[in-house]
């Protein structure tokens, strides 16, 4: 228990010294006295106290400790997962777009190949038609420089 030193006697006087009774300043300065003895905290408590609750701090300083590093693996855990399934992601993304280019270039070559063919359709049906032109100016033209020199020579 806690020890006090403390002028109970000077206290009682100054009890007295304001108008308390003798009986009622001798009450009160034991009820002090009994009060502040009881709530005491002695050095040796104190220190005790102190070391408790420093234990305490280093055992919760511990445990934080050892929380950090295990949510550090786990997080460090983590980030490779999501590292690597990103990579995969990538890697078939990229796989995705190439097969899909391709198949566009194949697409564009057929597309670019049935127009050509279209195209040399036409211009062997435009060269049939010319042809036809042709043929049928050439037989007119001789049809008609015939039919003029006939007229020309039976005037002459």
């Amino acid at each position: 228990m806690a020890s006090l030193i403390m002028d109970t006697f000077d206290y009682a006087a100054k009890l007295k010294a304001a108008g308390c009774s003798d009986a009622l300043a001798e009450a009160h300065t034991r009820a002090l006295a009994e009060v502040v003895v009881k709530h005491l905290v002695t050095q040796a408590e104190f220190g005790e106290r102190d070391k408790a609750l420093t234990r305490d701090i280093t055992e919760i300083n511990a445990c934080l400790q050892r929380d950090i590093e295990q949510s550090r693996k786990e997080l460090t855990l983590s980030i490779e997962q999501t590292r690597e399934e990103l990579k995969r992601d990538i890697e078939q993304l990229r796989a995705d777009v190439s097969r899909d280019i391709e198949q566009t270039r194949e697409e564009l070559k057929r597309d670019i190949r049935e127009s050509e063919l279209r195209l040399e359709a036409r211009l062997s049906e435009t060269r049939v038609e010319m042809i036809k032109w042709m043929v049928g100016f050439g037989i007119a033209q001789t049809g008609l420089i015939v039919g003029l020199m006939a007229k020309f020579t039976h005037t002459i």
